[in-house]
């Protein structure tokens, strides 16, 4: 018997009402990484897979609210920081709502909600120009977008991301139907809340189909950057205070905890280079934008607290700051972070009864060779997740998880990344601007390739499972075919090959059962064209991804004139350009991106199977993949332009269109079974108008000046983005309202999608035939199945029919249909028929279903009788739901003429406390007391409850007590008979009892004590050393069993030493081959758990012997008087090898003898009696670095005047 025996009764009435009578038998996925999520489903597709770690669900009468931690395993950018959860992790489940600002914010007085292109005031929109007389209103609106620098009119809205339980996408305000669109198209209504301009002024209800409602109206805020100097803060996400059920009754409430920090953000380089007039060929930078950090403030709302019906969830962070978070300077004080990872999660009750409790636990990595690294040099990894005991017995149930954790990045300032902002490794790229070759000249920029030994850094490598089984992860970097046309020719490019690209893609999966087994099963993924062949199925989504292209334009060559000194600088006539090429260090697509998808798919994806090292076959996954589409336009000189994408090929992208199983025979592989699915083109369903760029739209126009000759558009350009090399400052003087050409501005409309599933056709292959089944479906204009048809085991067409609320007639629809609609109710089935083709086509009824709803009190929506008939018969009633409570419990319902049953519940109306069979409404509450309806009975009752059955002789009575959020714990049915139920520290059923105690049943839960992933650190007894010095490296293993094997290796570009050991300890001497250093590296491996950690390098410096040469003394074969000074010298110039740090100790030995210690290489001694007749000097040079000792000495002679 399953331990949730209360919610089963809940997920029947939401599946739909059946003609039977129901029987209610109590049964017992921040900000940066959710967004990840919004757009596409991870996948075979693009080669990332599905990794989450179930908590909890929130279960109450009309939500199932899970509650996990899900991984992103695409690939971590070096700038990338973690989240409270761990790097690459997120609570998935939270809903939210993010948002990516194009222009000015939406909600802003001059943004897209409120004037968006009312550029002068008429009320007149620039599409009411465009669609009529383009010409005679075109300088107004340029006038309008040269004075509205920065913030005066808005070219387009905005893109949100919202991520609700089981649904995520995005959505954009339309202006001409002012409603929000869905990106791809959903049913779900987005309502703006909004009082002011503010950006706190801006709230969002959202509705799902099953009516449930969100209200996001708590603010997260960040902070855009216009540049070096100015910036502002803004809302860049919501989260929800409340999530209400359709009818009001029911909900989750959520609280939040404020925590801020301040994140340093590298701007993007850019540079411009364009040929000067009369100078073909000769590039010339003109404007130049250097790197700079900023740091950006971030307000977090960070989730502390979840209410529900019946229990709370409670999440405590950490006491301490996290050690990733920067410290910002300003001038005579610093500014702490206030930001903290997770500590745990716990579950309560009303009670206040723990139900489960998880534990987080973390580490910071750095890069190895940095011995004390800043907090922007750490990177915050999740390690374990423990489930704890309810009680002080037993162990704790845990995940482990074990990251690649070498060739950690210098920091997340590092200049060593690729275009995708992976680590590469080149930390000695002094810029991030790449470099790129174009007609004329070239940049010798920055190596921003893949690079594909590190671009894995600190990736998921494996989980282990509190049951002793684990799974282990092999990720490497994305690839393209060469032949590929969009790559540029600066690009790096395997001609045998494939070409790496930014990303990563899952290479192999391997389960395990247990630590000493083969993989239970292993995948092995292969992105390929086919089975046999080698080159890459993979496509950018963006097919200028790269930053070597024109600033909105591809060569663009304007035919300029001399306009004379007055269009000019006003000190000195200066040279215009042409062939303008902007290079910037963001490879982002033109203009925006209205996605957040992966940028890479694969066309062809081929699974390797096989379990316990035998091979089983494969599996062949096509998809179909569609690049984004670009609006294109026409310059006057011809060239096509490629301007802003609004990702419309995504529409396409990712569709299962074919899967082939092949299993393998002999040394062959048989198809055994092939699967085609058809999608419809998606078209048709509306979309959101924009704008382009103002820059852009500049930039596309030339201008006549009062005599009708062409103004350079770059002229214009440079004047509207403030830089003023026209000497007119006024607009409208310079234009003179004159336009040469028409249709330059570009109107775009992003469409929204979503394409439907046509048919779908099986064939299996078998013995030299085959069967074909075929499944066709159809569909309403909201999206929404309405027919299914395929074919039955007699070859007959059959068909399901299903009605839905928004597919009745609106005049013809009933009060509570209407409600339903209304509330946005409208996923429920209302009716379902079966039809079988017969002759000539012609479809006969088989069944029909139907569930007619009705508006009860407290406005609920429920369902009032089922109806059902067969064949073509009329519909009859069969099941009617008699009353409910004010919750939308049921509390009677009965069969059309039939027996009656009624239901009490309990537990703040959450579960059935009794089901009485075969009674009415009036006869049980006439023989209970206290209260004047069934609802007022609670299981405090329950005695009074109990004696229905002596007084309701004929009534069959079953009565049931639980342990809230964990299960029931006793049912008695009609006849007395009382059944326990027990469970374990976790919550778990454990053992079943009769009435007399007697175990019925009893469940063990073999989990194993498991160990953490085997982690080894190793430290040398001196890193800096020369040859012949006797080093010592020792190893420590954390987390084994004890009974380890250690292997060690030496190397350099010299030599690679290999050495063994059954202790943590290495010792060897160093010798001119290990010259000028050597790194150590030691692998462990756990000889009872067959587990194995490799250790960070630990790098040692070898310098050469110094060679030192003799104590010079000046006035060297003089005779010294008694009373002058004698100077004794090492010259340090001519001292050799060495690391050039020393400590120089003289020692006079004479009757006072005295030791003089000085880092000076030089030392005056007055001659005294006691250096009579002579003395001796000795001098020890120490490498302060090395340790190395030398010792010198020399004898001062030719002393007079001694007694």
């Amino acid at each position: 018997m399953n331990k949730f025996l209360p919610f089963f009764f809940f997920f029947l009435l939401k599946a739909g009402y059946g003609q039977n009578m129901p029987v209610i038998t109590p049964l017992n996925p921040n900000q940066a990484e959710i967004s990840k999520y919004a757009s596409m489903p991870l996948g075979t597709f693009t080669g990332i897979p599905q990794i989450s770690i179930p908590l909890y669900n929130i279960e109450t009468p009309n939500f199932n609210f899970p509650l996990s931690m899900s991984y992103h395993a695409g690939g971590n950018k070096v700038d990338a920081l973690a989240s409270d959860v761990g790097l690459g992790w997120s609570l998935q489940t939270i809903p939210s709502i993010t948002r990516s600002v194009n222009g000015i914010e939406d909600e802003h007085a001059q943004g897209f909600f409120n004037n968006w292109n009312y550029a002068w005031g008429s009320g007149e929109t620039f599409l009411d120009y465009y669609q009529t007389d383009f010409d005679s209103y075109s300088a107004k609106l340029f006038r309008a977008f040269a004075y509205n620098n920065p913030y005066t009119t808005d070219l387009g809205p905005d893109v949100f991301y919202y991520n609700l339980p089981g649904e995520s996408g995005r959505f954009m305000y339309d202006r001409s139907s002012n409603q929000f669109i869905t990106f791809p198209k959903s049913n779900i209504k987005i309502i703006k809340i909004q009082n002011g301009f503010t950006s706190e002024s801006l709230s969002f209800k959202i509705i799902a189909t099953d009516g449930t409602i969100f209200i996001f109206d708590i603010h997260e805020k960040g902070f855009e950057i216009f540049n070096q100097n100015a910036g502002r803060e803004i809302t860049t996400s919501w989260k929800p205070s409340v999530m209400m059920s359709a009818n009001q009754k029911d909900s989750i409430t959520f609280e939040y905890n404020d925590e801020y920090y301040d994140n340093p953000v590298l701007i993007p380089e850019k540079k411009t280079f364009s040929d000067e007039y009369g100078g073909e060929g000769h590039y010339q930078e003109t404007l130049i934008a250097s790197p700079w950090t900023q740091f950006v403030r971030h307000n977090l709302k960070v989730i502390s607290k979840i209410n529900f019906k019946n229990g709370y969830v409670v999440f405590t962070k950490n006491s301490s700051v996290r050690e990733d978070l920067v410290k910002k300077e300003i001038t005579n004080m610093v500014v702490d972070p206030k930001g903290y990872s997770l500590n745990n999660v716990k579950i309560f009750n009303k009670n206040d009864f723990l139900i489960k409790q998880f534990d987080f636990k973390y580490k910071y990595i750095s890069n190895s060779l940095i011995t004390m690294a800043k907090p922007e040099g750490k990177w915050m990894l999740l390690t374990s997740i423990e489930e704890k005991p309810n009680s002080q017995n037993g162990n704790a149930l845990v995940y482990y998880f074990s990251y690649n954790e070498n060739n950690v990045p210098s920091s997340r300032r590092s200049y060593g990344k690729d275009y995708w902002g992976l680590y590469n490794g080149v930390e000695n790229n002094e810029k991030l601007l790449p470099t790129v070759v174009f007609q004329g000249g070239n940049y010798d920029g920055a190596n921003r390739d893949v690079n594909p030994y590190l671009s894995t850094f600190a990736i998921l490598k494996e989980i282990k499972y509190p049951t002793g089984g684990s799974t282990e992860y092999d990720f490497e970097s994305n690839m393209i075919d060469f032949d590929s046309s969009y790559l540029p020719p600066t690009f790096s490019k395997d001609e045998n090959s494939n070409t790496y690209v930014g990303g990563l893609r899952i290479k192999e999966v391997r389960n395990y059962s247990d630590v000493f087994s083969l993989p239970t099963t292993r995948l092995k993924y292969k992105y390929t064209k086919s089975y046999a062949s080698k080159k890459s199925s993979g496509l950018l989504f963006n097919d200028n991804f790269f930053p070597d292209i024109p600033e909105g334009v591809q060569n663009l060559v304007a035919t300029l004139k001399w306009l004379g000194y007055d269009f000019f600088l006003q000190n000195a006539p200066a040279p215009y350009f042409y062939n303008a090429v902007v290079i910037k260090s963001n490879p982002t697509v033109q203009g925006v991106d209205f996605s957040q998808t992966n940028a890479i798919g694969y066309e062809n994806v081929i699974v390797e199977r096989d379990s316990l090292g035998v091979t089983s076959g494969y599996t062949e996954y096509k998809y179909s993949v569609s690049q984004n589409v670009y609006s294109q336009q026409r310059h006057q000189s011809g060239n096509t332009l490629k301007m802003v994408a609004f990702n419309q090929g995504e529409a396409d992208w990712g569709n299962l269109l074919q899967t082939n199983i092949y299993k393998k025979k002999a040394n062959d592989h048989v198809l055994v079974q092939k699967k085609n699915n058809l999608y419809d083109d998606g078209s048709g369903l509306g979309g959101v108008l924009f704008t382009e760029f103002r820059k852009k739209i500049v930039n596309n126009l030339t201008f006549l000046n009062e005599n009708f000759d062409p103004i350079s558009a770059d002229v214009i350009y440079n004047h509207v983005n403030g830089y003023h090399y026209s000497a007119y400052e006024n607009f409208e003087d310079l234009v003179n309202d004159k336009i040469y050409t028409k249709d330059e501005y570009t109107v775009y409309v992003a469409n929204t999608f979503k394409k439907n599933l046509l048919s779908e056709e099986t064939v299996d292959f078998f013995n030299n035939d085959s069967i074909a089944v075929k499944t066709n479906y159809f569909y309403n204009n909201y999206n929404q199945l309405i027919r299914k048809k395929s074919k039955n085991s007699s070859g007959k067409l059959q068909s399901v029919v299903t009605k839905h609320p928004l597919d009745i007639d609106i005049n013809s629809a009933s009060q509570a249909e209407l409600a339903l609609i209304e509330k946005n109710v409208i996923d429920i089935p209302i009716e379902s028929a079966s039809y079988i083709e017969r002759n000539s086509n012609q479809e006969e009824r088989l069944s029909l279903l139907k569930t007619q709803y009705n508006v009860w009190p407290q406005n609920l929506v429920l369902p009032g009788v089922v109806q059902s008939s067969k064949g073509a018969d009329n519909l009859e009633n069969r099941v009617v739901y008699n009353n409910y409570d004010s919750y939308g419990n049921v509390e009677e319902v009965s069969k059309e003429n039939g027996t009656h049953i009624i239901y009490l519940w309990g537990y703040n109306k959450q579960y059935p406390i009794a089901k009485l069979e075969n009674a009415v409404r009036s006869a049980v509450l006439a023989n209970l007391s206290g209260h004047n309806t069934l609802e007022g009975y609670t299981e405090t009752d329950i005695v009074q409850i109990e004696n229905l059955r002596s007084s309701l002789v004929d009534a069959m009575i079953t009565t049931y007590a639980y342990k809230p959020l964990v299960g029931v714990i006793s049912v008695t049915d009609p006849k007395g008979y009382k059944v326990s139920y027990e469970y374990d520290q976790f919550n778990r059923l454990k053992t079943t009892r009769d009435k007399d105690n007697n175990i019925l049943s009893n469940t063990e839960y073999n989990y194993k004590d498991i160990l953490p992933p085997l982690e080894i650190k190793i430290s040398s007894s001196q890193n800096k050393a020369i040859a012949g010095d006797m080093l010592t490296f020792t190893a420590v293993p954390a987390s084994g069993s004890g009974n380890y094997s250690f292997k060690w290796t030496v190397s350099n570009k010299n030599l690679n030493q290999v050495f063994t050991t059954t202790t943590g300890s290495l010792n060897i001497t160093s010798t001119t081959a290990h010259e000028p250093g050597f790194t150590v590296i030691c692998e462990v491996k756990d000889i009872t758990t067959q587990d194995f950690a490799v250790s960070y390098p630990v790098k040692v410096e070898l310098f050469k012997m110094m060679e030192v040469p003799d104590i010079f003394q000046e006035q060297k074969g003089r005779i010294f008087n008694l009373g002058e000074q004698v100077v004794l010298r090492i010259n340090s110039n001519n001292i050799i090898n060495g690391s050039g740090q020393y400590e120089f100790t003289w020692e006079k030995q004479v009757q006072n003898y005295s030791i003089h210690t000085s880092s000076a290489s030089a030392v005056a001694y007055t001659i005294d009696q006691y250096c009579c007749p002579y003395f001796g000097v000795l001098c020890k040079i120490k490498d302060l670095v090395t340790g190395q000792e030398v010792f010198k000495t020399i004898n001062v002679t030719d002393i007079a005047g001694c007694p």
